[in-house]
């Protein structure tokens, strides 16, 4: 696993740890993509999205396993203030984050 897979994956590990299910913003084959479980995102992630209904970037997952696809270059977290406040924590040591 390369260096950036593996960070990436360890800040996806702290999001779930906390039940966060964030936007992924990604590259995969040449294009910006933001995806995101389809089943785990919460009413504002919901009213997030629909708000980008025309947008050729949204791409929901149904397979977890996808989530860190393509050349991932960001995490947007939308939800409750305390779980991101817990994430921003864990986060800010090792990792650009913006709270």
């Amino acid at each position: 696993m390369a260096l950036n897979e593996r960070k990436n994956k360890a800040i996806y590990d702290i999001l779930t740890k906390y039940e966060i299910a964030p936007l992924v913003y990604t590259i995969i084959k040449n294009q910006e993509k933001f995806c995101y479980e389809r089943d785990a995102i919460t009413p504002a992630l919901v009213a997030f999205v629909e708000s980008r209904s025309n947008d050729g970037r949204d791409t929901p997952l149904n397979d977890t396993a996808k989530i860190l696809q393509g050349d991932v270059f960001a995490f947007t977290c939308i939800g409750e203030e305390q779980k991101l406040k817990a994430v921003y924590a864990a986060l800010k040591e090792t990792y650009n984050c913006i709270f």
